[in-house]
């Protein structure tokens, strides 16, 4: 289980190399003692499904539903692993339910984290420059450029802005902003 989670780790955060080698080297050795034990080929086909389910759920984010099956797969495949003719040989429910814990908890926060990604707004890009200040470098008459966070784009103003004019994003065209002219939201009050 652990070579299968340092396994799932490599799928997670490619390049690592060490949980990966790591991993399959655990795995490996796994498979060498569970040829010393008798096992039940219909558990270790259910382990390897709910392997493919969680590693399906960490890259498409199913929202949960494919870790669900593959935590539920993972149990029942490590309770009946083991066709033990006596019980003390067998895996210890407590073991199975552990490491399904730990499974379904680590691919838990992943889908979390996979669902908010998806959830926020682009930071990169024309799409992340929508509704940022931005400032005239030149006058738009009606094309220009502007400096948007640090940044220099070419910008389409819908009417003639002098150069220095505080400007506000609107959209985008390809990599052609759209500006207007920022407003003050706050009207200036009496003076105290």
């Amino acid at each position: 289980m652990g070579g299968a989670l340092l396994i799932y780790l490599e799928f997670n955060s490619p390049g690592t190399i060490v949980p990966g080698a790591l991993g399959t080297l655990m795995v490996l050795l796994a498979i060498f003692a569970l040829n010393l034990l008798p096992i039940r080929y219909t558990a270790v086909m259910l382990m390897l499904a709910a392997m493919v389910l969680l590693l399906l759920e960490a890259k498409f984010g199913a929202h949960g539903a494919l870790a669900i099956a593959g935590i539920v797969c993972l149990t029942f495949g490590t309770l009946t692993l083991v066709a033990a003719p006596v019980p003390e040989m067998g895996i210890s429910p407590l073991v199975a339910l552990s490491v399904s814990a730990a499974f379904g908890a680590i691919t838990v926060f992943l889908v979390r984290l996979v669902v908010r990604a998806r959830l926020r707004k682009a930071r990169i890009g024309a799409e992340a420059m929508v509704g940022c200040p931005a400032t005239a470098m030149e006058a738009l008459a009606p094309q220009g450029h502007v400096v948007v966070e640090g940044e220099i784009w070419r910008a389409v103003a819908s009417a003639p802005v002098p150069a220095g004019t505080a400007l506000r994003v609107v959209g985008h065209d390809e990599l052609l902003l759209r500006v207007e002219p920022a407003t003050t939201s706050r009207e200036s009050g009496p003076a105290a």
